[in-house]
């Protein structure tokens, strides 16, 4: 089917599926956060006015036991929990629903949701100390321990929130070094403190920095909390959080390991995913590398092409560079005539003097079409992880590489 873009999504950027901003395959999680998942942010002094009800007024309309607790919340404890209170660099693990008092709408809503615990709500932080694991409560907010005059989609300004919570559990953070020793592993000590446990050494052909992998994977906290999953996934190294680029050289195909990687080789300082990732949190991955280099390599090869190997394993073929002087960049709009095609040759998309903006498109296309100039044209042949990734896209299945053939008409 034909459209303005190359194959109807090309305009919308797909590359948020691996490591390369926080976590793999359109985060395909172990658990489910609905809704805004703004309760990780800092509310600072905020104005107590309220637009509509207020805390006290929704207790006394709804006929609520509740008491009221540090700048004018009430809480009503349906389940106490057990002793345990969560601290300022705990992680907590909550079910929530998030109700407007003005209308009894739920508005946010997460199941096995993760934070740390000074990263919440000021309500949150005053409710929560109330109950224990195994706790549950219900929590009615003034607008200045909630979002105050935040504007938050779904949410009035100076608004009173209800808020269910079940307290799932409470998790303190761990080192690299801790959890190591806590799970009883032997480990090799790689560069800049990645540490590798090798459970299948796999075969000799291991991946370097600009390799093509595929793999499976499990992604948890040292708490043991998973935030990530995925299986029969494609990446580029070279995109992925420099413990993995590390680490993962060490296996080959078929080979399998655990990596324990510290947070200055993870997510560093400001963590990830709203908090899921807490900061400063060490990480740890078990990987199956399935497979080393892309099939656009074995494409080549079979083929006897003769390309040039760009970055993220895309491969270029130019059959005119055009005018050196008009190359695009990331931030222009080229007009293109363009053929897009599977390996067995079937083609997906096409465009006859196409206008689009390169950063909106395949990290494929980003990357070829800064080689040549108006009037060129080239063929790319495109990495699974360059392309649309592991999830298939209309009429392309997942893992699949692409190939266009590209005349650049012009660049703006």
């Amino acid at each position: 089917m034909k459209n303005n873009y190359p194959n109807i999504n090309m305009a919308i950027k797909q590359l948020n599926r691996g490591l390369y901003s926080f976590s793999m395959v359109t985060l395909q999680k172990a658990y489910k956060c609905i809704g805004l998942l703004l309760l990780i942010v800092f509310v600072s002094s905020c104005s107590s006015d309220f637009d509509g009800i207020s805390p006290k007024e929704y207790i006394e309309q709804n006929n609520i036991t509740a008491f009221e607790l540090e700048g004018g919340m009430y809480i009503q404890i349906d389940e106490p929990g057990d002793a345990q209170r969560a601290t300022a660099d705990q992680v907590v693990l909550v079910d929530y629903r998030g109700i407007l008092a003005n209308t009894g709408e739920t508005v946010l809503e997460g199941e096995d949701f993760t934070a740390v615990y000074s990263n919440l709500l000021l309500g949150w932080q005053t409710g929560l100390q109330e109950i224990g694991v195994g706790g549950k409560c219900t929590m009615i907010l003034p607008p200045d321990l909630a979002f105050g005059e935040q504007i938050i989609e779904g949410i009035p300004q100076k608004s009173t929130l209800v808020f269910e919570v079940t307290l799932k559990g409470i998790f303190s953070a761990t080192t690299v070094e801790g959890y190591i020793e806590r799970n009883n592993l032997i480990t090799t000590v790689l560069d800049k403190g990645v540490q590798i446990v090798i459970i299948e050494p796999g075969n000799n052909n291991k991946p370097n920095a600009n390799t093509e992998v595929r793999v499976n994977y499990k992604a948890k906290l040292t708490n043991e909390l998973v935030f990530d999953q995925g299986e029969d996934v494609s990446f580029n190294l070279s995109g992925l959080i420099e413990g993995w680029q590390i680490g993962l050289q060490e296996i080959g195909e078929g080979g399998k390991c655990i990596l324990i990687i510290p947070s200055e080789v993870g997510y560093g300082s400001t963590g990830a995913g709203n908090g899921v990732v807490p900061p400063n949190a060490p990480l740890v991955f078990e990987i199956d590398l399935i497979e080393v280099g892309s099939a656009a390599d074995k494409f080549v090869e079979e083929n006897n092409l003769s390309t040039i190997l760009l970055f993220g394993g895309v491969h270029i073929i130019i059959n005119d560079i055009g005018d050196e002087d008009k190359k695009p960049n990331i931030n222009s709009i080229v007009n293109v005539t363009y053929e897009g095609r599977l390996t067995d040759g079937s083609v997906f998309d096409s465009g006859t003097n196409v206008p689009f903006m390169l950063n909106g498109v395949i990290e494929g296309w980003q990357t070829g079409l800064q080689e040549i100039g108006v009037g060129g044209s080239c063929t790319l042949i495109i990495p699974a992880s360059a392309g649309y990734g592991s999830q298939p896209n209309g009429s392309i299945p997942g893992n699949s590489v692409l190939i266009f053939d590209i005349e650049l008409i012009s660049v703006v």
